[in-house]
């Protein structure tokens, strides 16, 4: 069989690859960290250093934080001011994935053989799991380089000298190291399959290749030692590996952010991720050639990690989905029918699974697809409330704050605290999904919590992830922190306990409606609490006279009998 692949057919595909990419890449995503990410790479370039104490929170104030994305916040900073804003961010962020995917897709598809509509539609089907990390976020740099390091070990391991290519990853695992701790993970996966070609060549069945296989596994551990090393420049040295440590083995953090809980299998992505995972096990079991030791394990554990937690899916459908491509090929080529040649009695797969498949099929696949991809990004964009709100606005400026998803934060609320609503002296008490826009648009209040958990580690996280559950001594928790005003929404739970209190006082509302949840891609209806006080009992009328909504008939018949509206 020709295993020459038609180049027309192959950059046909790999095109309507990077455009699908380019299409999810621009569905709304909540981008929580990314402004206080943004002011964390402008004080860099201001300071000419590396933050290593907190300055944005009240609570934890001077306390150690290791920000082991600083150079991630100073590349986002960097394109935000030079690319207009977010929209300098979503162009950057989609080429950073569209290069990570064709990465991806050029590795299936050799590893196929250049079966090129089966790879494709692989890739394809490991691409919307992976969209869960369609973000402008430090992460996406951590897709592209271990994506990189599987392409790498899994392409030139089995090529003789051109195993020295290899210890380029070394002046790569520098520049990530400084980029996203998730270094540590491309680290993890060098030393197993080292440790793997290590047990094969001492323990395999082919004796012909056991030494071969035996010099693999040592260069790759030599490559591996040489990486960690190199993790280690850095402004943290090996703080960076304790703070990673910590993170991962505190349950309170591990149990209360969304990203790290484990996925479900209810919706769309849950089944597609799913049924990717079976094929790949499945693929590896019953596979034509016994899977390598280190093959096995890395698929092991990265399904291991996307099971535990939502914010793995896209290293499974990476380098899960790499590794065990060729062992799926395998498997799924057995299962297909054969035509056989009479005059040479040879054996020839169906053209649907070779190197050159009918133009015809290609075009269909690859416009099919990619017309699937448009229209379900047009339809996120068009259900955003926050898009259908500003049509007088240019397109891209629309299309780059609705997939930053502006409107669910308190904007308006920022507006009128920057305005003076409260006076700069007050300390805010805030939720800890909105800490990292506060941070970024309210610099003259510093935060009680935001999504750097590390840095609220101890009694601050504990505290707050407390009053989520409305305890019975929820005052005496809020006592011991003393805030002056609280930020928060009538869809975070805390915000009945505020309102069911006389001595918190309702002066802000972004929408009378509190019993109307948004959509969860809609805005963000914020309300400002002030603790009653002799210092506060004078402003309190002058507060609420300059919010409309909290004085309005109607929010004042359907609220009236709360404590804090009083």
């Amino acid at each position: 069989m020709d295993t020459k692949p038609n180049r027309l057919s192959l950059g046909i595909l790999m095109l309507g690859i990077v455009l699908v990419v380019v299409a999810l890449s621009c569905s709304p995503n909540p981008s929580t960290d990314l402004y206080w990410q943004l002011r964390t790479g402008r004080e860099i370039l201001q300071r000419h250093a590396a933050p290593h104490v907190d300055t944005y929170s009240w609570t934890r104030h001077g306390s150690p934080w290791i920000a082991h994305e600083w150079l991630a916040c100073v590349v986002f900073w960097l394109v935000y001011k030079a690319g207009h804003g977010f929209a300098g961010l979503l162009v950057f962020k989609a080429i950073l994935l569209a290069i990570t995917v064709a990465i991806f897709h050029f590795s299936i598809t050799r590893s196929s053989g250049y079966k090129l509509v089966p790879a494709y539609l692989l890739t394809l089907c490991a691409s919307y799991p992976l969209s869960i990390g369609f973000q402008a976020r430090p992460q996406i740099f951590t897709y592209l380089f271990v994506t990189i390091t599987a392409f790498a070990v899994l392409s030139l391991r089995n090529a003789g000298d051109t195993r020295k290519r290899l210890w380029g990853l070394v002046p790569l695992y520098i520049l990530w190291a400084n980029l996203h701790s998730g270094v540590y993970l491309g680290v993890f996966l060098l030393f197993v399959w080292s440790v793997g070609d290590l047990i094969d060549g001492y323990f395999g069945r082919n004796t012909v290749s056991r030494e071969e296989v035996k010099k693999q596994g040592v260069t790759l551990l030599c490559i591996t030692a040489a990486c960690f090393l190199g993790t280690l420049i850095n402004p943290y040295g090996v703080l960076e590996i304790a703070n990673l440590l910590q993170t991962v083995l505190n349950q309170n953090a591990m149990n209360a952010v969304s990203e790290w809980t484990s996925p479900t299998l209810h919706g769309a992505g849950g089944i597609n991720f799913a049924v990717i995972a079976g094929f790949c096990v499945i693929g590896m079991i019953y596979a034509r050639n016994r899977a390598r030791t280190a093959d096995f394990i890395i698929v092991a554990v990265l399904l291991h990690f996307a099971l535990y937690s939502l914010r793995n899916i896209p290293v499974f459908a990476l380098v899960g989905v790499m590794t065990a491509a060729p062992y799926l090929f395998s498997w799924m080529t057995d299962l297909l029918p054969v035509s056989t040649d009479s005059d040479s009695q040879s054996i020839s797969h169906r053209s649907i699974l070779g190197s050159n498949p009918r133009m015809a099929i290609v075009f269909i696949g690859a416009s099919g697809f990619l017309c699937i991809s448009i229209m379900s990004t047009s339809v996120n964009l068009m259900t955003n409330l926050d898009w259908l709100a500003r049509s007088t606005e240019p397109v891209l400026q629309r299309v780059s704050e609705t997939n930053v998803q502006i409107s669910s934060n308190p904007v308006q609320a920022v507006a009128s605290l920057n305005s003076g609503l409260v006076p700069d002296s007050w300390k805010m008490y805030n939720g800890y999904g909105s800490g990292g826009f506060l941070i970024w648009a309210l610099p003259g209040h510093p935060v009680s919590i935001d999504g750097r958990a590390d840095v609220y580690f101890g009694e601050a996280l504990d505290d707050y992830l407390t009053l989520n559950q409305w305890p019975y001594n929820w005052k005496q928790i809020v006592a011991k922190q003393n805030p002056d005003f609280v930020l928060t929404a009538p869809n975070q739970r805390q915000a009945r306990l505020y309102m069911s209190s006389a001595d918190w006082a309702l002066v802000y509302v972004d929408t009378p409606d509190l019993d109307n949840p948004f959509w969860t891609m809609g805005g963000y209806n914020a309300m400002i609490f002030v603790r009653r006080s002799d210092v506060s009992k004078a402003k309190l009328a002058v507060m609420r006279q300059r919010c409309p909504a909290v004085l309005s008939k109607d929010f004042l018949t359907v609220y009236k009998w709360y404590p804090a509206v009083r």
